[in-house]
């Protein structure tokens, strides 16, 4: 990746309150920690708010101060020759383009190997493009590099150090399939803390059986080192709206939903990592799961003490939303010291993308 800024820059703006702004002002703090991001430029900044913490300014309201900054960064998306001719219509010449899919190299870099990198690159554009028959290309070419390349029991274990387990997190455990297959998969595995705020509803769906079923709850209810926890896993201790998805229960999720013909709504109790383990006095988690439908990075930072004491290994779902592929990576890359990261997908199309992080001591040599 080719991205550098000449010296003499002390502050720039960058245009476009995206993905793309935000790893760049993620990449401008990590490379360029005293050049000042002053301004991001987006026409909805009204809607957005400060983004990143940054004061963000419609355009016609930044173009009186365009000299208080020494450059202007156009973050790529459909419109960034239009935002040239029009930087350029108000008499504004110091910008430059960043390049096409900046954000997803500057994530590749976070990856060892060139079949993981390739694999980021198609499942994050295909994302992107939201193409049918781009997922299709992609989908025969490419997703199955150096990944299962379908839903099965090797999903958030596949780079995982086994032998090094005995406590688990699994956040995001629906109906306790994936604690069972942690417990028989995890051979020195003494305890996994299942986190479900609705497993009561959940427990007894199965995919591919119509009706309830107790196939799954009965294994749970036998097993004497699975525990259920009725919480959601969040930043901080709250109660929060809970959007059951009444056609794909795993999609239900704490984020807003407005589509009230498939989303029934609960008030749900959550707690966190860092919480939990305090409370529960738990001497030390080796490995935490996250699929929980967009919460991940909330979580991850009511973990924070947790990941950084511990070291735990991590397996995190990046793929609900575009964004998620940027930010989880990007955090856990500021977290996680001396790691190593992996890509995995298990899906015939870009869901199911899992992002692994491991301590360097634990990895398998």
């Amino acid at each position: 990746m080719e991205f550098k800024l000449d010296k003499n820059i002390k502050t720039v703006a960058i245009y476009g309150a995206n993905t793309t702004g935000f790893a760049l002002k993620n990449y401008i703090d990590e490379y360029y920690p005293n050049v000042n991001i002053k301004y991001f430029i987006d026409a909805a900044a009204e809607q957005i708010g400060d983004f990143c913490d940054i004061p963000t300014l419609k355009p016609e309201d930044f173009f009186p101060r365009a000299k208080e900054v020494d450059i202007i960064i156009i973050a790529p998306f459909n419109r960034s020759q239009d935002i040239k001719h029009i930087l350029l219509g108000n008499n504004i010449e110091n910008f430059i383009i960043l390049e096409d899919n900046f954000e997803c190299k500057y994530i590749e870099q976070m990856l060892n190997s060139e079949e993981e990198r390739e694999l980021f690159r198609a499942v994050y554009t295909s994302r992107r493009l939201r193409n049918e028959l781009l997922f299709t290309l992609y989908n025969k070419e490419r997703l199955e590099i150096n990944s299962q390349g379908y839903a099965n029991a090797n999903q958030y274990i596949e780079f995982i150090n086994k032998d090094a387990i005995k406590t688990i997190l699994d956040c995001g455990g629906q109906n306790g399939y994936t604690s069972i297959v942690f417990e028989h998969e995890i051979p020195c595995a003494q305890k996994i803390y299942c986190f479900e705020p609705y497993y009561e509803k959940f427990a007894t769906f199965v995919p591919g059986i119509k009706g309830p079923s107790n196939l799954y709850k009965d294994i749970v209810q036998r097993s004497n080192k699975i525990e259920i926890i009725e919480k959601g896993v969040w930043s901080e201790e709250t109660t929060l709206t809970f959007y059951e998805n009444t056609k794909s229960p795993g999609g239900s999720t704490v984020i807003p939903k407005t589509n009230e013909d498939i989303y029934i709504k609960h008030k749900i109790q959550t707690t966190t990592i860092d919480k939990f383990k305090r409370e529960k006095g738990i001497d030390k988690i080796d490995f935490i799961k996250m699929d929980i439908e967009s919460a991940e990075l909330n979580a991850l930072k009511g973990g924070y003490e947790t990941i950084i004491n511990d070291r735990p290994q991590l397996a995190i779902s990046i793929y609900h939303t575009l964004m998620e592929y940027i930010s989880i990576p990007l955090y856990l890359k500021q977290i996680c010291k001396d790691y190593e990261f992996h890509l995995g997908n298990y899906s015939r199309r870009p869901a199911e993308t899992v992002m692994y992080a491991i301590p360097k001591e634990l990895l398998i040599k």
